[in-house]
């Protein structure tokens, strides 16, 4: 079961995104479960929380885009926020993090968004640049 929501306000100076998401299951097997980490908190490593319940906050500052030749592109500021956990959150640290990112659009591919996202996470004590960086296609939300 998955309740989520998304919701932007649009401003001259750029856009705020904010999506929130809440997961629940029972008896999920290993690779059914809720995970927080890659997509879900950037900075973290995929899979850095496993659980049948995860808990997600996410903001974004996108700013307006530039426009060069066929190329436009944009910059986020964004913060992360997520656990996985099974019965009682009490135990779990929350994985928060923190970043930015370059978004590139180009007319000859639809218009489609190419992301880069490097996150920081903030309550750990390593920083580790191979899972800091996040590649995709699109926004995460």
């Amino acid at each position: 079961n998955i309740l989520e929501n998304t919701s932007y306000l649009f401003f001259g100076w750029g856009t705020l995104a904010q999506r929130s998401f809440y997961g629940w299951g029972s008896h999920l097997d290993n690779d059914h479960m809720f995970q927080v980490g890659g997509n879900f908190v950037r900075g973290f490593p995929a899979a850095f929380q496993k659980g049948n319940r995860a808990a997600l906050l996410s903001w974004e500052y996108r700013s307006p885009h530039l426009t060069f030749f066929y190329t436009a592109m944009a910059g986020v500021l964004f913060t992360d926020w997520g656990v996985a956990f099974d019965k009682a959150i009490q135990n779990k640290k929350t994985a928060v993090s923190a970043g930015f990112g370059i978004r590139l659009s180009f007319i000859e591919f639809d218009n489609n968004i190419f992301r880069i996202d490097v996150g920081f996470p903030l309550n750990e004590d390593e920083f580790n640049a191979g899972t800091s960086i996040n590649l995709g296609l699109h926004h995460i939300f």
